[in-house]
């Protein structure tokens, strides 16, 4: 049996014990002071994308300021035209302009013979656009010749010219393009134009190459709403009150799903293998639908003059 001065050595050994591991603990532990504030987690932009001030660049003879070099450039401010100049000339591939918010103002579109808001010849590609303004330039808004070219977020309105123009297998995406002396949105082939409103331009609201696509657009009282060219898509669009017709489909187009009311002209001109259904097409001063050789389904046409139109077509439950 155990006795109480035996549990009485027990007792002590443990807390001697006890005592000793946490002074062996303590001891190996490190200072609780910080030897220095914390640094910094987070990359800042500049980090994350390298971007360069387009007004600290220099000019040219034909531009206020030149991109010589790929890379990500912002806007700082507005930038003010001159005469005969661009505002910002591209001379490289892979380029990124964020307008900012801010805009590229031209000294008038009637003032001088040349100039664009922005400028890219074809020898460059692979060139974005995005988030701003351009206007009263005497040509151009936006002029990008390139292929692979991006414009997104931007208006351009009351130039000289063309309110935006790209080059083959180009994206035109959430723009306005308004007042302008030619096309309001005009793009090479294979192109994608979506959500976009081009109103009150001189000539065709939108105007696009072969194998375009057009989705989701606005094109009102221009002179003609929307011309594209072979093999063309144009899908859930209103095009309204053009003065001449509101969507001018060449071979092979698919036109559908469109809301075309009020234009001087024909509603709907289509030929040789198109698609014409499911649009709504009223009040239009000429025919409805003009359309040869094609197929026409599922449309609603009233108080056009006259409704249809058609030459050696296929037409399925159009009403009336």
């Amino acid at each position: 049996m155990e006795t109480k001065q035996n549990k009485s050595s027990k007792i002590v050994f443990l807390a001697v014990i006890a005592l000793v591991c946490s002074w062996a603990m303590f001891s190996n532990a490190g200072s609780l002071n910080p030897s220095a504030p914390p640094g910094p987690t987070m990359k800042t932009l500049d980090e994350v994308e390298p971007r360069i001030p387009v007004q600290t660049l220099s000019a040219s003879g034909t531009a206020l300021y030149v991109i010589s070099q790929s890379g990500s450039y912002y806007l700082t401010g507005n930038i003010n035209g001159e005469t005969d100049k661009h505002g910002i000339e591209i001379d490289a591939n892979n380029i990124t302009i964020d307008l900012n918010g801010y805009s590229l103002i031209g000294p008038g579109k009637t003032v001088g013979s040349s100039g664009d808001g922005i400028y890219a010849s074809n020898s460059y590609s692979n060139i974005v656009v995005r988030n701003g303004h351009s206007f009263d330039w005497r040509q151009k808004g936006i002029y990008l010749l390139s292929e692979n070219a991006r414009v997104q977020n931007v208006n351009a309105f009351n130039n000289g010219n063309i309110g935006i123009e790209v080059g083959n297998a180009s994206i035109v995406k959430n723009c306005i393009s308004q007042s302008n002396g030619d096309d309001g949105i005009n793009t090479g082939a294979r192109s994608i134009i979506s959500n976009c409103v081009a109103k009150s331009n001189s000539s065709a609201g939108i105007a696009a190459g072969n194998g375009s696509t057009i989705i989701g657009c606005v094109a009102s009282a221009n002179y003609e709403g929307i011309d594209c060219s072979r093999n063309c898509s144009v899908i859930d669009c209103s095009v309204s009150y053009n003065a001449d017709v509101g969507i001018q489909g060449s071979s092979s187009s698919t036109i559908k799903n469109c809301s075309v009311v009020d234009n001087g002209g024909y509603g709907i001109e289509a030929h040789n293998g198109s698609v014409v259904s499911n649009c709504a097409i009223r009040n239009n001063l000429d025919a409805g639908i003009r359309a040869s050789n094609s197929l026409v389904i599922g449309n609603a046409t009233y108080n056009n003059t006259p409704n249809l139109n058609l030459t050696t077509c296929t037409s399925v439950n159009n009403y009336p």
